[in-house]
């Protein structure tokens, strides 16, 4: 039998006996967001809420945003980058698992220093697709324009954000580029690797559940 998703015991300042919540409704109050799915308009509504209202909570306390995505529409994926990137609360993105092409981009969008990685997460970044496959010559061509836009965008973006070149950002998304953990802090999508060395001195902070 599925299990779904877990639910614990969580009492709200107005109730006297705690009420079943699911996990995933503490843990945002906690000020700790997971986007495990690949993006679309209806999980991009969800994250951006979410930071909004955590941001207008309380402006100082740190939000932790984990990521294991293999990717989905690039406008969903730009719209939780800018409301990253735009959070009054300092922002960190941690990678878990796969963090693919709009995953990788949203893991790059975290407060410099505050980008982490576990050590066995991998990042891959790869050129912006379009679903535009069949129909009129004339709307192929604008919408391949618009791609070109969308990618010049991604790349300086990237360009800013690692502080590698245009040509290297580009050369790097020309096919999909896998990366470890290792190599996703050398490109700059990252900056620290999670560990328990790590953790036990310090350098890197992860929330204690």
């Amino acid at each position: 039998m599925p299990v779904g998703i877990p639910k614990i015991p969580f009492r709200f300042p107005d109730e006297e006996d705690a009420s079943w919540v699911e996990l995933y409704f503490l843990l945002s109050r906690l000020r700790v967001l997971f986007i495990c799915k690949r993006v679309d308009p209806e999980v991009s509504n969800q994250i951006c809420g979410t930071l909004a209202f955590l941001n207008m909570e309380d402006e100082i306390k740190d939000i932790f945003v984990f990521v294991q995505c293999m990717g989905g529409g690039v406008v969903s994926g730009l719209s939780i980058f800018d409301m990253i990137t735009t959070s009054v609360s300092p922002v960190y993105t941690i990678a878990m698992g796969n963090s693919a092409a709009m995953g990788a981009f949203i893991l790059s969008g975290g407060d410099i220093t505050k980008r982490l990685a576990f050590p066995h997460a991998r990042v891959m970044i790869h050129q912006p697709t379009s679903s535009f496959r069949e129909g009129h010559p004339v709307a192929y061509f604008l919408d391949m324009n618009e791609m070109k836009r969308v990618r010049d965008d991604i790349v300086n973006t990237y360009k800013r954000r690692t502080g590698q070149s245009y040509q290297a950002i580009l050369t790097g998304m020309e096919r999909k580029n896998f990366m470890s953990a290792e190599e996703a802090k050398a490109f700059g999508i990252i900056d620290e690797i999670v560990d328990r060395e790590s953790k036990l001195e310090n350098k890197v902070f992860i929330p204690n559940f």
